[in-house]
């Protein structure tokens, strides 16, 4: 197994990192994710992670990408317009369809 840092968008919003990791069954990459406190999302939050997403639209295709952290996200009202804004996000920049899987 081989492993290496992808660099990403420097975010002011959130903290990320991305590996790289080649299998024997292929290559994938890992993206780990930490927005601090539990305020609601900003603009700046989305315009970065786009960013981010758009990066690793450029280094995966056809790489199976895994993303997970802590986005300090609730998923229950007020916030559950942030939810949608990020699940949208991800479907538009990532071109997926609603294939999620929260686990909390």
């Amino acid at each position: 197994m081989k492993c290496g840092l992808l660099p990403l968008p420097i975010c002011d919003t959130f903290e990320a990192v991305c590996v790289r990791l080649t299998t024997a069954e292929g290559p994938i990459l890992l993206v780990n994710v930490y927005r601090r406190g539990s305020t609601r999302p900003s603009a700046a939050f989305y315009d970065e992670l786009a960013s981010v997403l758009e990066t690793l639209v450029v280094h995966s295709c056809p790489v199976p990408v895994v993303i997970d952290g802590d986005f300090n996200i609730l998923l229950v009202a007020p916030s559950v317009k942030s939810l949608q804004q990020l699940l949208h996000l991800c479907e538009q920049e990532l071109r997926i369809g609603p294939r999620f899987n929260f686990q909390y």
